[in-house]
């Protein structure tokens, strides 16, 4: 017994599917912020590999703190979501221009730090002492 398509089934599935799978393979690619937040059943193995900034998180999943008033262009870069290379060296300019950051809200005062960046980060950003 065989089952045979004619020609205007077989096109009739074809356009069903073809964006089906189209639309399953960007939608996977494209949010990969579904799988951490478990929109989707589980991670994707290729996300952590092809990562574009070392990450700091911990094994049980706490994100690393970094001083402001210590840390390098590079610890900045990397600990921080939403800063790379140049907003990272524009707040250890201004920490040497105008001095220590005396809290975390005064991150706001470096170009190109705005309140959705320090929104994110506030959990991750610790201000030390001045030193004297």
């Amino acid at each position: 017994m065989s089952i045979s398509l004619d020609h205007t089934t077989s096109v009739r599935w074809r356009r069903i599917l073809v964006p089906a799978v189209i639309c399953w393979a960007l939608g996977s690619t494209a949010f990969p912020g579904w799988v951490s937040a478990g929109v989707l059943a589980a991670p994707l193995p290729y996300l952590a590999a092809n990562d574009a900034r070392p990450s700091q998180k911990v094994a049980s999943g706490v994100t690393a703190t970094v001083d402001l008033n210590t840390a390098t262009a590079d610890q900045l870069a990397a600990a921080l979501s939403g800063v790379g290379a140049s907003k990272a060296k524009a707040i250890v300019r201004y920490r040497t221009e105008v001095g220590p950051f005396r809290d975390v809200r005064e991150l706001e005062e470096v170009k190109g730090i705005g309140p959705r960046i320090l929104a994110v980060n506030k959990e991750r950003i610790t201000v030390s002492k001045p030193k004297g």
